[in-house]
């Protein structure tokens, strides 16, 4: 494979990034892409090492996961922007002690104990849905359960309301849109327009609870006091903050389980013991979710920045350099996964991966969509009897090298 070559943004790279990772593991330990100027870490050892090594490789990245606008379309998408606010960086683009205080401020609301407190909301969801679908025994899987169950769960978890349902999940999806993907004119005008939308809907739900604090997430946003830098007084969150908090809430209670969800479908549909085996022992579901994520790795990876002259093993990183940390390269790293292609649902490592990341940006999401997958998972064998997809030979990923997920599943099943 010649590397000089490879282009993230095309369709044969975001239909099927692995060879290229793997391409790019055995070439170097940070393969450097000459046409974006970006590092590629690879390897498992080294990817988990830059992410928990914030004060050398920086997530202060800003916008640049964002592909920029096209130079004729930046004077419209610049007037849509004014209409909302300027988004400050909170969680995912600040490093600790910043990222620290910010997280804080909502941690309490998705630590463990919180998210297993959720578990039968969860599940009343997630059976509501198959419910619903049961005598079609035909559905657009994406359509009917992945894009629906995980919305109405960070609804809930958020406690907005739940007529806001289709809403959300759309300007979730716009929020994404760019992220290593390049869009039609349209597309960006698009997304641009429902961030802003977005924006408008969380000022307003922000500014209910200013006026009427209630216990839920968006109180808890209003009212806490942001840690105090040394030397300096604590403070309330600004609106631009809250809603910057927000916004990744929304988001990653999303785009990731949403993805999730339909390749989980897809690895058990390729491997009918698992089915058989998840039917006789509904206890096998969370080491399936696992096993899953690590294969699929709905975000690929995520950006760091150089802060210093640095190395990886042997590879100069000059300050200032862009480095692209490869989830999904590092999950299918042989030396950490043996046999790393292949679905193995009681593989004993599995819960190991990255793909909710690591170090001080571990997803704070993480543990709640691991139970919505376990509790959609334990629930479908009480409902389906079996299963199978429909759509195999039309099976298309996203356009986006960053955030992969199929376009759409279609499912036949047998009411159990």
């Amino acid at each position: 494979m010649n590397l000089e070559q490879v282009d993230p943004f095309s369709p044969s790279f975001q239909q099927n990034p692995y060879p290229y990772y793997d391409a790019m593991r055995q070439a170097s330990p940070a393969w450097h892409h000459p046409v974006l100027d970006q590092y590629f870490v690879t390897r498992f050892d080294l990817a988990s090492a830059v992410l928990k090594n914030h004060t050398v490789f920086s997530s202060a990245y800003g916008s640049n996961a964002n592909e920029p606008p096209a130079p004729h379309l930046r004077e419209k998408v610049e007037a849509i922007r004014r209409e909302g606010w300027v988004r400050p960086p909170t969680l995912l683009t600040v490093d600790p002690p910043e990222h620290t205080r910010y997280r804080s401020t909502v941690a309490k609301a998705f630590n463990a104990r919180a998210i297993s407190e959720l578990r039968d909301e969860v599940q009343r969801i997630v059976d509501d849905e198959f419910a619903r679908t049961i005598d079609l025994r035909a559905i657009s899987f994406k359509k009917e359960v992945a894009d629906t169950i995980p919305v109405r769960v960070i609804l809930h978890a958020l406690a907005l309301p739940t007529d806001a349902q289709r809403r959300v999940k759309q300007w979730s999806d716009d929020t994404t849109a760019g992220i290593g993907a390049r869009l039609s004119d349209d597309r960006t005008l698009e997304a641009t327009r429902g961030v802003v939308e977005l924006q408008h809907f969380m000022n307003d739900q922000l500014t209910q609870r200013i006026g009427c604090p209630q216990s839920d997430v968006l109180s808890a946003l209003v009212e806490a006091e942001l840690p105090a830098r040394e030397g300096s007084a604590t403070r309330k969150l600004t609106i631009e903050e809250a809603m910057g908090i927000l916004q990744a809430l929304i988001g990653a209670g999303n785009e990731t389980t949403t993805k999730l969800f339909s390749q989980m479908m897809l690895y058990i549909s390729d491997h009918p013991d698992a089915w058989s085996r998840l039917r006789l022992d509904p206890g096998l579901a969370a080491n399936i979710v696992d096993e899953s994520l690590r294969l699929s790795s709905p975000t690929q990876g995520l950006f760091r920045v150089a802060t210093v002259d640095t190395e990886l093993d042997g590879v100069p990183i000059p300050a200032g350099s862009k480095l692209f940390v490869g989830f999904a390269a590092a999950n299918r790293d042989p030396q950490q996964f043996p046999d790393p292609n292949a679905f193995i649902p009681d593989r004993a490592n599995a819960r190991s991966h990255l793909a909710f990341g690591a170090g001080p940006h571990y997803c704070l999401g993480a543990p709640l969509s691991k139970l919505e997958s376990t509790v959609l998972l334990e629930r479908m064998v009480v409902w389906w009897s079996d299963f199978r997809i429909t759509n195999r030979e039309t099976l298309e990923f996203e356009p986006s090298y960053v955030l992969r997920g199929l376009t759409e599943l279609n499912i036949e099943f047998e009411p159990a």
